[in-house]
């Protein structure tokens, strides 16, 4: 679970995973294209994962005059292409997805820059809690003799 806050501290959301945040992420952005003065340049957050089907097709109905030599590369050699903007349209990264590249992690740590940029703090439950030390000694009630003691717990 992430618990994501505001800027004003009060609880915006409560996402399954970064997945969900993503979505959530990207709805909030593109309401923003929707607005009226919006200069397309500035400020806008993006992480789009573009199939080399879909590439095809831009790439042919484009020219070839909007490609970058990055994503001519990645057309070239039939990979699909991450385009990432982090508030500046018009210089985007791109990288090529090939064996190496971990698309979840990336898109993680997008999400993580875009909350920290705009002033939201992420609590991310399941990291936060799976490694607190409170995990390897426990408390515990002995319900049945009524008793307490202290129980080693192993890692699985």
């Amino acid at each position: 679970m992430i618990q994501l806050y505001g800027p004003d501290n009060k609880t915006v959301n409560l996402f399954k995973d970064y997945e969900e945040l993503y979505k959530h992420i990207t709805a909030l952005e593109n309401s923003k294209l929707s607005e009226e003065n919006v200069c397309l340049s500035h400020n806008i957050w993006s992480f789009a994962l573009y199939t080399n089907k879909r590439l095809s097709y831009i790439y042919y109905k484009t020219l070839e005059r909007s490609f970058s030599k990055v994503g001519k590369e990645a057309f070239e050699q039939e990979l699909d292409l991450i385009e990432i903007c982090k508030g500046d349209y018009e210089s985007p990264i791109q990288i090529p997805v090939t064996a190496d590249v971990n698309v979840n992690e990336l898109r993680k740590n997008w999400c993580q820059e875009y909350c920290e940029t705009h002033d939201y703090v992420l609590v991310d439950r399941k990291s936060t809690f799976d490694t607190h030390p409170i995990h390897d000694t426990i408390s515990v009630a002995n319900t049945v003799s009524g008793s307490f003691g202290k129980e080693q717990r192993t890692s699985a």
